[in-house]
């Protein structure tokens, strides 16, 4: 675990996760991850287990939370200045950098991959959904809909899906049984995979 702390006309504190590697100097995929709550400590020890398996490097995001539409223009402005830092401190595969969250971290996620040019190789979708953005030109990569079986976001996982493959993504829904929840490890892990290419 590292903390690393973005200071321009914001401060944001960010978690990351190193996986044990037996290769140090081998740069891997890198996931950005945003938490509803802006708890990105905790979001990170909720699936640094599944990261530890695949071997993906987990950066959290501190102060980024749902908000009303002004405060999110400043959201923008503030990932603008904290995803250069991200990509400058934290080794990766520049070919294998994904992003995603929870619930409101997830549409965040899915928003960013547009305003901020990529390459984004997917987005990790845990109870999330477009927010009726179904215009915007999201860039073709893969994305992992991962869902409890109970989560009110449900409703809509048909019609995202639709939008997504049209603009070229690769979509996987994965059911859980629950509502609007973290997912359990086991399908972390399988959702992560999935969206690194381990099982092709």
């Amino acid at each position: 675990m590292e903390r690393l702390e973005v200071k321009g006309k914001f401060h944001t504190e960010i978690c990351i996760y190193h996986p044990t590697q037996k290769e140090p100097k081998v740069p891997l995929p890198m996931l950005i991850l945003f938490d509803p709550t802006a708890k990105e400590t905790r979001y990170v020890l909720r699936h640094f287990e599944a990261a530890e398996k695949v071997k993906i490097t987990l950066v959290a995001c501190g102060s980024f939370r749902n908000c009303d539409s002004e405060e999110s223009k400043q959201f923008e402005e503030r990932f603008a200045e904290v995803l250069p830092a991200i990509k400058s401190h934290v080794p990766h595969d520049p070919a294998k950098v994904f992003m995603g969250g929870t619930s409101g971290g997830a549409l965040r996620a899915f928003y960013y991959s547009v305003k901020f040019p990529g390459p984004w190789a997917g987005i990790y979708s845990n109870g999330g959904w477009l927010g009726g953005y179904h215009n915007l030109e999201y860039p073709a990569m893969k994305v992992a809909i991962v869902n409890g079986d109970k989560d009110h976001a449900n409703s809509v996982v048909p019609e995202d899906s639709k939008v997504l493959n049209a603009r070229g993504c690769d979509v996987a829904v994965m059911a859980f049984e629950g509502g609007h929840q973290f997912a359990p490890i086991s399908v972390q892990i399988k959702a992560f995979r999935w969206l690194l290419g381990l099982d092709d």
